[in-house]
């Protein structure tokens, strides 16, 4: 009687829950059951959705989510319509539409949801627990869905997802060994519960495996987790280790242990034969979809293969470990290796694009096209190819790249084309690289739309400018009314929003002024400079980010040019090489700069680093490039570490911070 009366419940919460998301999006039939075949109709016009939408599915099968994108289409009067076969194992669905930038799941009560039931009219094995850790407040790790997290639904505290707890196991007691790693989890952290009441419980699940060696090898491990660290206790510790030991000795936990015994062991003489044999003894196919142990020895796993493929590839120059091992390394070390072994020496200069290719494919096709686990369907097609290139878009620009200098322009083209969705125009770097790709492939017409939108974002780079004012002139625009035709396009928000940021983070505070060597010999006194606003750049030949910003910052010295109130100085610091002094005057050369370059003054170790090392001592701050701005009284009035990407943006910073301090 009780047991119905509980699922009456349940039911009646969850037909509440859809009753206020009906008008937006009616179901057919209104409940699901083992075989249907679903029709939902969704009306953006009574949504808060715009422009493109779409729309996914998530099945609740064998205590995961499976997740499907929807195919809609559109009827003559707007409204879009899909329909889907509810798996065989599901029981439970939920599903959102969304648009670019906005979730809808059916509002607070997350009105997208309907239980699955079976040929008896019930509801199925697991669907309370999973609708009651979906909408928990402290759930969401253990079974929710990651891109929901973010959507307007009503979080759930511990009393709640209590509650669906004890609704599965009063409909569903044999489930018990499915549902205590959940359960407890949960339960600890609600300090409410008694952690010697859930030892109990897992102390009888324990007990009675004893007596059928009931408990697969996962729900081991997950008991293993709970007694190491959840609910620690040493004897059940011990006694999980031990069964694991006798039913799989060349399970999860012994792999994990013997990858922390090898790596502990040191890269020495006998590693790459050990190495061999550990995978010979737990090959990674079989061990795909396996559970693993949260902290349990620090995945020890994963740093075993770095170590045997960089190693080869760092001290001999052998690819080799690399093509015999990329598949079977897990999937956290892919992009991992695409950094280490593409992306640095590709942006150091360490070793061209044409040598770089077949490794920078071999790593991104393999990231591309690897199959999903079973915890990886919890991202639809659509969402994981949306999670891959945001993800990884500053990798797969540098791919591209790589596939532009090495000849192969169409794929380099349309990889270019598929991240211009993921990157925006918020980003300088990929707004230069694309539209000049547009442009070389006879798309100017797209190019000089891109650069518009770019400066509105202010995310713009010289060579962008040029090209919009080769179009300006060429339809009879005046030289000298350009720059305002660029300040116009900007964003007025956008230009706001950053000089009320930059306003707020200036400062008043008197500070030394020193004397320095001239890069092409004599000195500057800055002493000398009374009245005058002084611009500081401590860069170094070494560092690539203080070279990225000096595109916007020569914008910003061609602003002043004619201002002699106005110095820049671009302070060479840190040095390590003997010949510095010849290798900037031939950098500064090879890129056109005009810029005064200033040599730091030696320390008492006789490093060229003193001007810098004050600096950072009195105003706290560490790295390069570092950007000073000190007033005419010999007050420094901002400071500024890193480069943000944005020549536009960083000209602009200049420009403001040297008019509030006129004002």
């Amino acid at each position: 009687m009780y047991g119905k009366f509980y699922i009456g419940l349940a039911m009646i919460f969850m037909a509440s829950a859809n009753a206020d998301a009906q008008s937006v999006c009616e179901c057919s039939p209104e409940t699901f059951s083992e075989g249907d075949t679903v029709t939902l109709r969704y009306r953006p016009e009574l949504s808060f959705l715009e422009g493109d939408i779409r729309g996914v599915y998530y099945s609740w099968e064998d205590y995961r989510w499976i997740a499907e994108d929807m195919t809609l289409e559109k009827d003559e009067d707007g409204t879009l319509a899909t329909r889907f076969a509810i798996p065989g194992q599901a029981s439970l669905i939920v599903w959102k539409f969304y648009d670019r930038d906005t979730v809808d799941v059916g509002g607070p009560g997350f009105g997208y949801a309907k239980y699955v039931l079976d040929a008896n009219g019930r509801n199925k094995p697991s669907a309370n627990i999973g609708w009651g850790l979906l909408r928990g407040r402290n759930t969401q790790d253990l079974a929710g869905i990651p891109s929901l997290q973010k959507a307007g639904f009503d979080r759930k505290d511990d009393e709640v997802i209590r509650m669906w707890i004890n609704y599965e196991l009063r409909d569903w007691p044999q489930e018990l060994d499915n549902v205590f790693w959940y359960a407890t989890m949960a339960m600890s952290r609600d300090t409410t519960v008694s952690k010697e009441n859930m030892k109990a419980i897992l102390r009888n699940i324990l007990d009675q495996d004893k007596a059928d060696s009931r408990l697969d090898e996962e729900q081991l491990m997950k008991a293993h987790q709970l007694v190491s660290s959840v609910i620690p206790d040493s004897t059940m510790k011990a006694e999980i280790e031990n069964e694991l030991a006798e039913r799989y000795p060349d399970g999860e936990f012994f792999r994990e242990k013997a990858a922390r015994e090898l790596f502990m062991s040191g890269n020495d003489e006998g590693f790459d034969d050990r190495f061999r044999e550990f995978i010979k003894r737990f090959p990674p196919e079989k061990f795909r979809d396996s559970f693993i142990e949260d902290g349990m020895f620090e995945h020890y796993y994963s740093n075993l293969f770095r170590m045997y493929i960089y190693g080869a590839i760092i001290g001999r120059n052998d690819y080799s470990r690399l093509e015999e091992y990329l598949g079977a390394s897990p999937r956290g070390n892919l992009a991992t290796y695409f950094w280490h072994i593409i992306q640095i020496p590709y942006m150091r200069g360490d070793a061209s694009a044409e040598k770089l290719y077949p490794y920078a494919a071999m790593i991104y096709d393999e990231m591309i096209s690897r199959p999903r686990t079973k915890a990886e369907m919890v991202w639809s097609p659509d969402e994981w190819k949306d999670l891959f290139y945001s993800t990884n878009r500053q990798a797969c620009l540098d791919y591209s790249k790589i596939l532009e200098e090495t000849g192969r322009h169409a794929h380099a083209m349309a990889l270019a084309d598929t991240l211009s969705g993921y990157f925006g125009t918020g980003d300088a770097g990929f707004n230069d690289y694309y539209t000049r790709l547009l442009s070389r492939n006879g798309r100017e017409n797209e190019a000089l739309a891109r650069i518009k939108a770019a400066i509105a974002d202010n995310q713009a780079t010289p060579e962008m400018l040029g090209m919009l004012k080769e179009e300006y002139l060429k339809n009879g625009g005046d030289e000298s009314g350009f720059d305002g035709y660029v300040e116009d396009m900007k964003s007025d928000a956008v230009m706001q929003a950053q000089k009320a940021a930059l306003i707020s983070s200036m400062i008043n505070v008197p500070a030394e002024l020193f004397s320095m060597e001239k890069l092409e010999g004599g000195t500057v006194d800055m002493k000398d400079l009374k009245g005058h606003i002084i611009v500081l750049d401590f860069w170094a030949t070494w560092c690539g980010p203080c070279k990225a910003a000096m595109p916007g910052m020569q914008m910003a010295v061609d602003r002043y040019k004619d201002d002699p109130n106005i110095d820049f100085f671009f302070i060479s610091t840190m040095e390590t090489r003997k010949d510095y002094v010849q290798v900037i005057k031939d950098f500064i050369e090879e890129k056109g700069y005009d810029f005064q370059v200033l040599l730091d003054n030696p320390d008492e170790k006789g490093r060229r680093q003193a001007v810098y090392s004050h600096y950072a001592k009195q105003f706290h701050f560490s790295g390069i490039p570092q950007k000073m701005i000190i007033d005419g009284e010999g007050n420094v009035r901002w400071i500024a570490t890193g480069y943000h990407g944005s020549p536009t943006a960083l000209a602009d910073e200049i420009s403001i911070i040297i008019n509030e301090i006129r004002k």
